[in-house]
């Protein structure tokens, strides 16, 4: 589908975001100007900062919503002197105003938006049949395992963008201010990553930190819980989670290698999620994820190298690649042996197995591998 010219969209976002959202060449570039700001929903008390070293942590304000009664409002804080890629985004949620009295037009105007400011490797839309997340109608993308669904839900659509389409987005310096100008979208979930190939900081540091109060804030020790084998570690992989979804801030730090079939496998990752329970996500995150993953715990403060979408995506292929072969050999080696015997020759044996396609757990993201951009 061809897309006409790039509008020259002005709007105002619906929910400001903190800090330094944009990058204004990238996103006047794409024909987005940069909104002014709206007037804010609530009125704003005292205000509460937890930085940690070199800034970074959380601000908490009390807030007056429109029943009257205070509550506490939380917005992440970066850490400084943290590049920005030091981290990437590897899910995202967002609702945004959606019409539905039109669905088919207004859908196909978001295929559109979504082909242009977002990436066109996401692909058309399925219609699934049911609904996701109290949503009446939902669809799944081509790629990317993208899902989009709308109705019943206050006028709002959804847009889900799990780690394996968020590779696929070609630039997030037009995306993020698209999502929050045009769209007037609030995310409710992003999860930004950092991929320790090395092993230098594994769940055992974490562990240690944890047990230290390295993940306290304000004298408050937030919730830990293990899944694995941590008594005798048996190479099938262990993860620790600190804090809570549902509390809007959790950390996962586990081995992602020897989750992936590798159990010799150093490589640890550490991925915080922040979701809007009682808690303002600045677009920011996404230009730059790397601040806001070392600054939401004391102790992330090692996070401090560019982070490689690349990099991570070899290593799955890679490690995924070799478990296939070792199932392969340990589960049908011998019969592989008989059947040459059989057949005569090797090629007449792959000649009667072989089928084309790639199997699923090497079907990486179809990312620009010749770019070198700091989230590829």
């Amino acid at each position: 589908m061809k897309l006409p010219d790039r509008p020259q969209l002005t709007s105002e976002p619906e929910q400001p975001a903190a800090g330094s959202d944009v990058a204004l060449p990238a996103q006047q570039a794409a024909g987005i100007e940069p909104a002014a700001d709206s007037p804010r929903l609530v009125i704003r008390g005292e205000s509460i900062e937890t930085p940690h070293t070199r800034s970074g942590g959380e601000s908490a304000e009390i807030v007056a919503g429109y029943d009257g009664k205070a509550r506490i409002l939380i917005t992440p804080l970066p850490r400084g002197g943290v590049p920005p890629f030091a981290a990437l985004t590897d899910w995202l949620n967002v609702t945004f105003p959606f019409d539905s009295t039109s669905p088919s037009i207004a859908i196909a105007k978001l295929l559109g938006q979504t082909e242009q400011y977002l990436t066109p490797k996401f692909g058309g839309m399925v219609d699934r049949g049911r609904g996701l997340h109290g949503y009446q109608r939902s669809f799944a993308f081509d790629n990317g395992g993208v899902m989009f669904s709308y109705g019943g839900q206050h006028g709002t659509g959804f847009l889900s963008i799990p780690g394996e389409g968020c590779a696929l987005v070609s630039d997030w310096q037009i995306t993020a201010p698209f999502l929050r100008d045009v769209l007037k979208a609030r995310i409710t979930r992003w999860d930004g990553a950092v991929d320790d190939f090395a092993g230098e900081y594994s769940v055992d540091t974490a562990m240690g930190w944890y047990m230290d109060g390295g993940f306290g804030t304000g004298g408050h020790l937030p919730s830990m819980k293990q899944m694995g084998n941590w008594a005798k570690p048996d190479g099938s992989g262990r993860t620790i989670y600190v804090g809570k979804r549902e509390h809007g801030k959790m950390l996962r730090v586990y081995e992602k290698g020897r989750q992936l079939g590798d159990r010799d496998s150093p490589w640890n990752r550490w991925e915080v999620q922040f979701s809007n329970r009682d808690r303002v996500i600045p677009f920011d995150v996404l230009l730059n994820p790397g601040p806001y993953v070392a600054g939401a715990y004391a102790c992330l403060g090692w996070i401090n190298k560019e982070a490689s979408r690349i990099r991570t995506i070899t290593k799955t292929a890679e490690i995924g690649y070799g478990a296939l072969v070792n199932h392969c050999r340990n589960a049908y080696g011998r019969l592989l042996f008989v059947m040459e015997e059989v057949e005569g020759s090797s090629d007449a044996v792959l000649d009667k197995l072989r089928i084309e396609g790639i199997p699923r757990r090497l079907q990486m993201p179809d990312i620009d591998m010749s770019t070198s951009g700091p989230q590829q």
